[in-house]
């Protein structure tokens, strides 16, 4: 059984200021949508979660000058889209409104932290309708879909992302762990691979990669990803935990202690999770012996 996985942090969660707005935030009432937009932005930074969804959507009322014409192409490239994130002819529409394509995304982000999944996903739909090459808009809702369930959606999305930005060490990342979630370990594998050779020092693959070889059987192979991404993270506490477990199924129960012990002094909220695990542990090792 493959351990608790967790990827890292989705990139692009945090909002982007567009460096044309990137004024300091104003004391009075906004009066336009830039203004209204820089103190969404200050509020969020701030942690006014509901002030800051106030002001991106007045950002988007004020600004919103989309005409019938825009609205019939936005349809169009919502409806182009198939489920391997791929483009037919008419996604050649370039973006529509940036502003509000950018103002959606960050109210996204926004209702994300608030826990409103359903919100988060509909500005996101927005923002990628209204700019087809916003990266990070595709990334978060596919990280989002993959919070509701929805893992056709979360893959095609990754997908997207990754046809966008070829080069990015944490979008492969990101797909690699819903693969785990759909436990084509091989997949992950090949993606974790991918992310570590664009970046050598992305712990969270090297960690994640370890997970998907541990549910291989490939011991080993799991013991040196962890090894390696507590060399390049020392406080990646979820990689203690989980060399711990892979140590158990090796029959090293001693040296399994040690990292549990380390895990458990800055996590000792997660003891009975980690006792529940260890069993688990104990129980297929005990299994592969019989086997």
């Amino acid at each position: 059984m493959p351990k608790r996985t967790k990827a890292i942090a989705p990139w692009g969660v945090a909002v982007v200021l567009l460096s044309w707005l990137a004024s300091p935030c104003m004391a009075r009432e906004p009066r336009s949508a830039e203004e209204y937009f820089r103190r969404g932005l200050a509020r969020y930074a701030a942690g006014d979660l509901d002030g800051a969804i106030e002001d991106f959507t007045n950002a988007i009322v004020v600004n919103s000058n989309i005409d019938a014409g825009a609205l019939k192409q936005l349809k169009s490239i919502n409806s182009s889209y198939d489920k391997d994130g791929r483009f037919d002819p008419c996604d050649k529409v370039a973006v529509i409104d940036e502003f509000n394509a950018q103002a959606y995304y960050n109210r996204g982000n926004v209702r994300l932290d608030k826990g409103d999944l359903s919100g988060a996903i509909r500005d996101f739909d927005k923002a990628v309708a209204l700019n087809p090459q916003n990266v990070l808009a595709w990334n978060n809702r596919g990280v989002v879909r993959q919070k509701t369930g929805d893992i056709d959606g979360a893959l095609s999305d990754f997908n997207r992302t990754i046809q966008l930005a070829p080069r990015s060490s944490r979008a492969y990342n990101n797909r690699g762990t819903l693969r785990i979630e759909m436990k084509d370990f091989d997949g992950a594998i090949a993606d974790y691979t991918r992310a570590i050779g664009i970046d050598p020092q992305n712990a969270a693959a090297f960690n994640n990669r370890g997970n998907a070889y541990d549910a291989q059987g490939e011991l080993d192979k799991a013991r040196g990803d962890f090894d390696r991404a507590i060399e390049l993270n020392a406080n990646m506490l979820d990689a203690y935990m989980n060399r711990g477990l892979t140590l158990i199924r090796q029959g090293k129960d001693a040296e399994a202690e040690k990292d549990f012990a380390h895990y458990l002094r800055y996590a000792s909220d997660m003891k009975d999770t980690l006792d529940k695990l260890v069993r688990e542990a104990r129980d297929s090792r005990q299994l592969s012996v019989v086997h």
